[in-house]
């Protein structure tokens, strides 16, 4: 028996991008509570839900429906990129 996911009902504004993906990568970055992530850019890949859509890319600013997001999937933590805000 399959167990059933219930997704947040949360209106998503797409992410602004900030930098590229390789950018974001290559910065110097750090690991952030999830509730200091606001308007900060990702710096990590990992931010998926089921079936892995990527809520935030590396690169992008994290917005309030992203982190509302993360929050119910479990994530505690974040990677932004150190300099930009």
């Amino acid at each position: 028996k399959r167990s059933k996911i219930v997704a947040p009902v949360v209106e998503f504004e797409t992410p602004e991008r900030v930098l590229s993906i390789r950018e974001a990568i290559m910065m110097p970055k750090e690991k952030i509570p999830l509730s200091d992530a606001l308007d900060r850019v990702s710096a990590s890949l990992n931010c998926f839900c089921p079936p892995a859509v990527s809520i935030v890319v590396a690169g992008e600013r994290i917005n309030g429906s992203a982190i509302e997001i993360m929050k119910h999937y479990g994530y505690t933590e974040i990677s932004v990129v150190k300099e930009l805000r």
